[in-house]
């Protein structure tokens, strides 16, 4: 079992058929941020995420009376690369676009809070997440959307 404040399993663990850790894959994210002068929303596909097993537990609270567990991790280099669709607006400038794209994160500092449920299943107790909430504050980003203005190349 992991003691340590590094995140443990990042290779995974054949032993009980658990997957590596990195590169993470994601099949599917959604994102929608912002309103006013600068509003995105959009998905991305496919995602594979390069870092996180660099990650670094900054603590972790455990409320079984209110089944509440919170999290605070801390990455500090996250490249990430996949497929994306993403509409929305830069003050007056629109964005509309899919295709590949690559980003890389520096100093991301996340909370996590999340209320679980233990339900039993075949006669074994197990944890249910019932409902999760992610924070992300970031230090430094690069991003690179192919064909993002939708193949204007002037843009």
């Amino acid at each position: 079992m992991c003691v340590s404040p590094r995140v443990c399993g990042f290779s995974g663990i054949p032993e009980i058929n658990v997957d590596r850790f990195e590169p993470l894959y994601l099949p599917h994210l959604s994102l929608s941020k912002g309103h006013g002068a600068v509003t995105v929303s959009g998905n991305f596909y496919n995602i594979l995420a390069h870092g996180p097993s660099n990650a670094t537990a900054t603590y972790a609270v455990l409320d079984m009376k209110k089944r509440l567990l919170q999290l605070g991790v801390y990455l500090p280099d996250i490249r990430v690369e996949g497929e994306y669709n993403l509409q929305g607006r830069v003050l007056i400038l629109p964005l509309l676009g899919n295709g590949p794209a690559k980003i890389h994160l520096r100093n991301v500092t996340t909370s996590v809070s999340m209320l679980f449920e233990l339900p039993r299943l075949q006669g074994r107790q197990v944890i249910h997440i019932a409902d999760m909430k992610v924070e992300f504050a970031i230090q430094g980003m690069t991003v690179q959307f192919d064909n993002l203005f939708n193949g204007n190349e002037v843009l």
